[in-house]
């Protein structure tokens, strides 16, 4: 049977995991890789503690090591300080990450988070719309890049419940 791995943070994507990959064929080629901003000034504002330098040089760790290989990942707009500038570095990351499927949230407090009590500028509810249409526009169009790497390919696939009863 194949096995597929969850969520990892960027660390984990060492030259061991790696390893594992080549040397076991029943691996799916996929990670899931939170980038959650492209924006290093936003995630050391609400204290994350992998930026996305890291996120990045994991995904070319991943692609040098599986040519065949696909990455999924989360971004959050609408994050306390955004600013444009800094949703411009998101699909600028997202842009090097290739990333086959991108999960876009609008961010929301969450009491007990550091992000809930900063008192950054917060986004308007029009803007943080039209920043998660812009992201989802551009993750779907990156996504679509992806995807034409396979078009002709064979490859198997893991399929973990079926839809309509099928």
């Amino acid at each position: 049977p194949r096995v597929r791995v969850s969520s990892l943070e960027a660390g984990a994507v060492t030259p061991e995991l790696l390893r594992v990959f080549a040397d076991h064929p029943n691996m799916m080629p996929h990670l899931h890789i939170p980038l959650q901003s492209g924006s290093a000034r936003v995630l050391a504002q609400i204290r994350r503690p992998v930026p996305p330098a890291a996120v990045l040089r994991a995904a070319e760790a991943w692609y040098a090591a599986q040519a065949r290989g696909t990455i999924t990942t989360d971004v959050i707009v609408g994050l306390p300080g955004e600013t444009a500038e800094d949703v411009d570095a998101t699909v600028h990351a997202l842009e090097r990450m290739q990333a086959a499927k991108t999960h876009v949230f609008v961010f929301s407090e969450r009491p007990g988070t550091f992000a809930a009590n900063l008192r950054a500028a917060t986004v308007s509810a029009i803007e943080l719309q039209r920043r998660k249409r812009l992201m989802l526009a551009e993750a779907e169009r990156i996504a679509a890049r992806c995807r034409a790497r396979f078009l002709g390919t064979r490859a198997a696939a893991l399929i973990e419940h079926a839809r309509g009863g099928a």
